[in-house]
């Protein structure tokens, strides 16, 4: 009898067990589904959205706290990486193990702030310490009685390297598009209380976002940035080698053609760049009575990608790869002959390196090597004589090194 009285009270213990947690469960739903409701002290709601993609079978490894600023009193913000810990205030991010998430922010008054900084806490990381770093986007005000959604997403991502038990991780701001401001929106009107707020305007105020310092393997924790770019070519050649036919007899010749590229780049950010390449080279390539004299121009729109190898708060190294379309006129001219012009099309694929030191808080002066994989042949005829004529060409590129003005916009 005892021991059926003593199963009974384990059973009903666990039942009650049981309940106890489902009701914690419903009530800590039912709070996180829940804003506070507009009062003096707390006036102003900042929404920042997280999503983490965790492709491994082990907990997240990284914590992470946002920082923010109060633009001082003084009306303007100081761009020096001076600070006291008291300007700060801080906020833990609120993460999943996977999935999207959102961390709300009531303790910021309605007025101008900035988010300062990152700090990354590892989780039973072996040699990890916490690392902060600086975030430069561009101030964000927040309206009294309203919710601000932050225009960027944190992105964390892990995942297994191989088939070991080490991992990677990565973190990202993601510029938000509109259609995810929305649908955030669309999340938020779910809340309870949500009717005591006004929904500030939602279009994402986008700028440059860089860390102050990255030691780290993984990813930059910085958002690509949207740029306007300049790049001016140094002492740019191209090398042709030509063959020459008339009469039956052959000859081969050589020349050095020089000029100058120029290029103008539009950085979309996420580290894709589109721009419009410029250039115009010419040489005279010599015979035993005569020279041709060549000129050749291209223009070539093309696309992108940059990838920070190493950067800092005043230095960036980066690698690039760029593939397009070259448009390509050839002009050639004898001083016995007509001039002849031969267009073509052409593919251009070009690796490169950037490094650049900022100079102002909005520009980076750098410099660039380029080193163009592509080359292109064309030929020509005249009527000599009565004869053909022939001159057949290949011009192949050398590497060239940009003098590259980055402005963030």
């Amino acid at each position: 009898m005892v021991l059926m009285k003593q199963a009974k009270c384990i059973k009903l213990n666990k039942i009650l067990s049981s309940i106890a947690a489902l009701t914690m469960i419903f009530l800590f739903t039912g709070c996180a589904q829940k804003l506070p409701k507009t009062s003096e002290n707390l006036n102003a709601i900042l929404v920042i959205p997280a999503k983490v993609v965790n492709k491994t079978q082990i907990e997240r490894k990284y914590d992470y706290i946002f920082n923010f600023q109060s633009k001082p009193s003084s009306g303007s913000w100081d761009e020096s990486d001076s600070y006291s810990e008291t300007e700060l205030f801080s906020k833990g991010a609120n993460l999943k193990q996977n999935g999207e998430s959102l961390t709300i922010v009531i303790e910021l008054p309605a007025g101008e702030h900035r988010l300062y900084s990152i700090t990354e806490n590892p989780i039973n990381v072996i040699n990890k310490n916490p690392e902060t770093r600086r975030i430069r986007h561009r101030p964000f005000t927040l309206g009294k009685g309203k919710i601000y959604i932050y225009p960027y997403r944190f992105h964390y991502s892990q995942e297994l390297v191989g088939t070991t038990k080490m991992f990677r991780s990565s973190r990202k701001l993601k510029t938000l598009k509109k259609n995810d401001l929305y649908s955030i929106s669309n999340q938020l009107k779910q809340f309870k209380n949500f009717e005591s707020w006004t929904l500030q305007n939602i279009v994402a105020d986008v700028t440059k976002a860089r860390p102050l310092e990255s030691t780290k393997s993984s990813e930059s924790l910085y958002q690509s940035t949207q740029h306007l770019e300049l790049d001016v070519g140094i002492n740019s050649k191209y090398k042709l080698t030509s063959e020459i036919s008339w009469l039956g007899s052959y000859g081969t010749g050589e020349a050095e053609l020089e000029g100058n590229d120029i290029r103008f780049v539009y950085g979309a950010g996420n580290n894709v760049s589109w721009g419009i390449r410029i250039s115009s080279h010419s040489g005279k390539d010599y015979t035993s009575s005569a020279y041709y004299s060549i000129t050749t121009n291209e223009f070539t729109p093309y696309v992108r990608y940059d990838h920070a190898l190493v950067e800092n708060d005043n230095f960036l190294l980066e690698g690039q790869i760029a593939a397009g379309f070259n448009l390509i006129s050839t002009e050639i001219d004898h001083p016995s002959l007509d001039k002849g012009t031969v267009s073509t099309l052409g593919f251009m694929l070009e690796p490169g390196l950037f490094t650049g030191m900022k100079i102002q808080n909005q520009m980076l002066l750098g410099a660039g090597l380029n080193v163009p994989l592509d080359s292109y042949k064309g030929s020509t005829n005249w009527l000599y004589l009565g004869y053909s004529r022939n001159y057949n060409y290949t011009i192949k590129k050398s590497p060239v090194i940009y003098l590259i003005f980055r402005f963030s916009i």
